[in-house]
């Protein structure tokens, strides 16, 4: 396994693990979940180095969502970066998704789209992607993320 796989997985592991408490949702037989969910994206740590990076971030509802309301810490995000391709892990209430591959960079800077790869709890087996970009007229200067997924 490389170095970056094990870290990745590692900080998978104490993601799951430390926002398990403060994030609580549906166990895992529950029905398939959300096919949208926005969210506001708050970068909580950077670690560049050359090609690469790794971060962590809180994840945000942008409106009500998971029984919460807009603004309320609904979940946390890791991921790493080597180039164009990324790879993370966003834990939300009831399970985790998983990104990975080559980000495709929308038009004028307008952000990026990572393909969903797989989930666990209520979002296993999932598929879709992952939309990173600057916020809109509703959310000046935020950083939003949108999840497009398909429940196989």
């Amino acid at each position: 396994m490389s170095y970056g796989m094990h870290r990745l997985r590692t900080m998978l592991l104490l993601l799951v693990v430390s926002t398990t408490l403060g994030v609580a949702g549906p166990s895992a037989g529950a029905a398939a979940g959300p096919r949208v969910i926005r969210l506001i994206w708050v970068q909580t740590s950077n670690h560049p180095s050359g090609k690469k990076s790794s971060w962590t971030s809180d994840l945000l509802n942008e409106t009500r969502q998971f029984g919460k309301p807009a603004g309320v810490k609904v979940g946390a995000e890791v991921g790493i970066s080597h180039g164009p391709r990324l790879v993370g892990g966003i834990k939300l209430p009831g399970g985790v998704l998983e990104y990975s591959g080559k980000a495709r960079h929308l038009p004028r800077h307008a952000g990026i789209v990572v393909p969903v790869v797989d989930g666990s709890g209520a979002f296993a087996g999932v598929k879709g992607t992952y939309t990173r970009s600057d916020g809109d007229t509703t959310h000046p200067g935020a950083t939003i993320v949108v999840l497009r997924l398909q429940y196989g």
